[in-house]
């Protein structure tokens, strides 16, 4: 199962979904893993959540602090993870969370925990590079990929040091502050998309902001290898609905259908 990252991105027009371990329940986690797979999720992208998610808008410092509250501990958050890669054992899984995260319960540990609940990779949001080497080490040791994001206005030249130092996927943050849905995105990120892809030298997935599939397909129209949705389903999850996991289901089979493949 080594190959599972790799093999969701040889093509592109690849959806990675997001979602908080614990939100709106450590229960209902794997029901809105399932529902996201059920409508043509290529990647889940599970959130550890953190008491203070800088790069977060609203929707996910909600969905983290209800998390919270409800006993999503990162011992508990493994256990769940571990539980949807038994159901799904063919899909890659990606942790998005901050590095706190990491150095509370050790960096390795962290790292080894992940590979035993099947995660396929880390994306620490507030860690760069020049902090990494700890990071890095460790997911080379046990067979993790690592995650970088660039953003906007990151130089070429940077961009492919990020990106050698990438074993993952490059996240392109398509806006400049934290995430949550825009109804409009960015005029320049089409053009940061086309310059962002040579020096990168591999997959583009672009997150934060999106909201409709009108964006989804745009983006991909622009080059980008795949996308990355999160606020989104979070304010779906948030309103509460019977329905909510065939909203999911619907909601990403609307994204997945917008991509270009």
């Amino acid at each position: 199962m080594g190959n599972r990252l790799a093999h969701a991105l040889k093509r592109k027009g690849t959806l990675t979904s997001f979602f908080t371990i614990g939100y709106p329940s450590l229960s209902a986690s794997e029901k809105v893993a399932d529902a996201l797979v059920e409508g043509g999720t290529d990647i889940l992208e599970v959130g550890i959540p953190f008491s203070d998610p800088l790069s977060d808008g609203p929707a996910i410092q909600l969905a983290s602090s209800t998390a919270i509250k409800t006993g999503a501990t990162t011992k508990k958050c493994f256990a769940e993870i571990a539980k949807i890669r038994k159901k799904h054992p063919e899909i890659p899984i990606v942790i998005l969370t901050y590095y706190n995260k990491l150095l509370s319960l050790g960096v390795e540990t962290f790292v080894h925990e992940s590979k035993k609940a099947g995660v396929d990779a880390i994306l620490a949001a507030d860690l760069n590079i020049g902090e990494g080497g700890e990071f890095e080490r460790a997911c080379r040791k046990y067979g993790i990929k690592t995650v970088y994001t660039v953003a906007l206005n990151t130089p070429a030249r940077k961009i492919a040091k990020i990106a050698a130092r990438t074993t993952g996927f490059l996240y392109l943050v398509s806006v400049f502050g934290v995430t949550g849905t825009r109804r409009e995105l960015p005029r320049e990120l089409a053009e940061a998309i086309r310059k962002a892809v040579r020096p990168a030298g591999k997959p583009i997935l672009v997150g934060f902001g999106i909201s409709a599939p009108s964006q989804v397909k745009s983006l991909s129209h622009s080059g980008a290898f795949g996308v990355i949705i999160g606020s989104a389903y979070t304010k779906l999850i948030a309103k509460g609905s019977g329905k909510v996991f065939k909203k999911l289901t619907h909601l990403s089979k609307l994204f997945k259908s917008a991509l270009v493949k």
